[in-house]
C-alpha cells in the first residue's frame, strides 16, 4: 500500500477486506521477478495499491449505504492541497449483522462484523527540491457468529469471533538535485489477530492468536542519466518480530540488504533491466543451488535479475525475465 509491504498473512494469504476500496486511486501491477528491489516476497511481481492524493484547494465528501443482507457503510474524506502543504484524512465504518442464505436445501451462515479504517497523510514541500511526508493507517475488525469452513469439499461451520488490528506509519523525505533523487524512509507496522472459537484449534486450544511487528528503513538513490537510462541503488534494514500460539519461540529476524538496478531503453522497441540484491539475514544462510561452484559463489552473494521487453509490433510484445530470491 503506497509502496509499503502489507503484513499479516494467514497460511500465506492476505485478507484483502482489510483494504477499504473507497480510498484507492489506482492499482499498479508489475509482472516478473522484483526481488532484487523489493525482497524475496516479490519474486513473482508486485501489486502496489495507490491511495488518493489531495488536489489543490479543499475537497470533502460523505458517503453512506445500507444493503439488505449485507453491510452498512459510512465514510468521510477531507483533503487540502497547496504548493507548500498537502493533507488528507479518510474515515470508514462498516457493519453487517449475521445472516443466512439457503441454496439447494443447504443453509450457509455469514458472520457479522464491524470494521474501522482511518488513513491520514501529510506532505510538506519545504523547498523546491525537498519534500517531507508522514503517513498513518489504522484498521480494526471484529467478526462474530458462525464462520463457514471448507475441508476437502465438505462445508462446516464454526461459531466464535475473530479480531484483527493493523496499524502502519511512515516518515519519509525526498531530495532532488539535477537528474538525481535521494529518498529516505522509516516504516513501522504492527498486525495482530485472535481467533476464539467453540472448538479446539490446531494449537490445542480454542484460542489462536498471532502478532507481527515490522520496522523497515531504507535509503535509495536514483540517477536519470537520460530518458533512455536510469540507475538505482540503495540499502535497507528490517526488524521483523513474530509471536503467538503458532510461534511459541517468538522468532525474530534482522535483515540487511543492498540493491542496485540499471534500466535501459536503447531503442523505442527494446527495454531491459539488470539488477542485483545482497541479503544478510540473522536466521537464514544464503541459498545454495545445484550449479557450478563459481556460479554458486556469485548467487550466494547476490540475488540477480534480468528482464527484456521487445515490441515486435503495436500488437505483439515479447517479454522474458529471470531472477532469484
Amino acid at each position: 500500500i503506497d509502496g509499503q509491504p502489507m503484513i499479516g498473512r494467514v497460511a500465506g494469504v492476505l485478507d484483502l477486506s482489510r483494504i477499504s476500496v473507497g480510498n484507492i486511486e489506482r492499482v499498479e501491477i508489475v509482472k516478473g521477478p522484483m526481488s532484487s528491489l523489493y525482497g524475496s516476497e516479490a519474486l513473482a511481481g508486485v501489486i502496489n495499491i495507490i491511495t488518493k492524493k489531495p488536489e489543490i484547494g479543499f475537497k470533502g465528501s460523505l458517503f453512506g449505504q445500507i444493503i439488505q443482507k449485507g453491510a452498512q457503510e459510512y465514510r468521510a474524506e477531507l483533503q487540502y492541497g497547496s504548493e507548500k502543504f498537502d493533507f488528507s484524512t479518510f474515515l470508514n465504518y462498516k457493519n453487517s449483522l449475521p445472516f443466512t442464505l439457503e441454496q439447494s436445501n443447504k443453509v450457509y451462515p455469514y458472520q457479522g462484523f464491524t470494521d474501522y479504517t482511518v488513513h491520514t497523510k501529510m506532505k510538506w514541500f519545504a523547498y523546491n527540491n525537498l519534500k517531507i511526508g508522514a503517513d498513518f493507517r489504522g484498521f480494526m475488525s471484529d467478526s462474530k457468529g458462525k464462520f463457514v469452513e471448507s475441508f476437502f469439499g465438505q462445508i462446516a461451520s464454526n461459531t466464535g469471533s475473530v479480531v484483527q488490528k493493523d496499524i502502519g506509519s511512515t516518515i519519509s523525505a525526498e531530495w532532488t538535485h539535477g537528474k538525481a533523487r535521494l529518498s529516505a524512509q522509516v516504516y513501522a507496522s504492527s498486525y495482530g489477530e485472535r481467533y476464539n472459537f467453540d472448538s479446539i484449534q490446531g494449537s490445542g486450544s480454542s484460542i489462536d492468536d498471532m502478532s507481527r511487528n515490522l520496522l523497515r528503513s531504507y535509503l535509495q538513490y536514483d540517477v536519470f542519466w537520460s530518458e533512455k537510462n536510469r540507475f538505482t541503488f540503495g540499502t535497507e534494514y528490517t526488524i521483523d518480530d513474530i509471536s503467538g500460539t503458532r510461534y511459541p519461540d517468538k522468532p525474530s529476524f534482522r535483515t540487511f540488504s543492498g540493491f542496485m538496478q540499471w534500466e535501459g531503453n536503447p531503442t523505442s522497441w527494446i527495454s531491459y533491466a539488470l539488477s542485483a540484491r545482497y541479503v544478510q539475514n540473522s536466521a537464514y544462510k544464503n541459498p545454495e543451488f545445484a550449479v557450478s561452484e563459481f556460479a554458486k559463489s556469485l548467487i550466494n552473494i547476490i540475488n540477480p535479475k534480468y528482464s527484456l521487453n521487445i515490441k515486435v509490433t503495436e500488437e505483439i510484445r515479447l517479454n522474458s525475465s529471470i531472477g532469484t530470491g
